[in-house]
């Protein structure tokens, strides 16, 4: 059983440090197969990093929430095809036609380089958001509602999974079944205090994957303790 879950984690490299995300790397990579690249890291040492991580036969998850103009995201994907990735986001509030043309350029990219196509991903709804959030900036459907429905167009665009808080996996997992996967950050109930956390919709490990978790990301938790392998284990033990 927790080898399944393992299977399951991605852990997070959310720091700019390049050593130190690499260090990170060699301490899991005998439990952890998937590794998510942010901004922050994409961006201060830039696609290499891609390469040094997939060189210890490791996954590589390239979450830049990518948002814009149709065209731009279509260029986007279209150069990140370069690189040897095994999934990577979109923001779901682009738009149909912004994840059309997502959906259709990687398809067209991975035939014409013959590569395999890396997982499609929509971010619905920030996990830092909370129904308040949503008001403020003018989004008047119910938080769980707006998810749903932002899952409804990616999964009708041909999007692989979406990105949701745990607390919407269970009407998520109701409403799709296996038809979408469901990609949660926002796990929490470790021993580190993360300053600033903001994080406003989470849950522990264990009951994200309860609930239909397909993968859960987990970043400061771990990688901030002062012994990632044991804060992982210890996630692993909670309920």
């Amino acid at each position: 059983m927790e080898n399944n879950i393992l299977n399951k984690v991605i852990v997070a490299l959310d720091f700019s440090d390049e050593t130190k995300a690499l260090e990170i790397v060699e301490i899991l990579k005998d439990d952890i197969n998937i590794f998510k690249i942010g901004l922050e890291l994409f961006i201060s040492s830039g696609p290499k990093i891609i390469e040094k991580i997939r060189s210890k036969n490791k996954q590589v998850f390239l979450d830049l929430k990518l948002h814009d103009i149709p065209n731009t995201i279509k260029k986007a994907l279209n150069a990140l095809m370069e690189y040897d990735i095994f999934m990577t986001t979109i923001h779901a509030l682009g738009g149909r036609k912004m994840l059309k043309e997502a959906r259709d350029s990687i398809i067209e990219s991975s035939e014409r380089k013959n590569k395999k196509r890396p997982l499609l991903i929509a971010v619905t709804l920030l996990t830092s958001l909370s129904t308040d959030d949503l008001v403020e900036i003018g989004i008047k459907e119910d938080l769980e509602e707006e998810v749903l429905n932002l899952a409804k167009i990616s999964k009708e665009e041909g999007i692989d999974g979406i990105v949701s808080s745990p607390l919407e996996l269970p009407y998520l997992k109701k409403e799709f079944k296996n038809e979408l996967l469901l990609i949660t950050p926002g796990i929490r109930n470790g021993t580190v205090h993360i300053p600033g956390d903001d994080q406003r919709r989470s849950s522990s490990l264990k009951k994200a994957i309860y609930q239909g978790a397909d993968y859960v990301v987990i970043g400061r938790q771990i990688t901030l303790a002062e012994d990632p392998k044991k804060a992982l284990y210890y996630l692993l033990g909670q309920e």
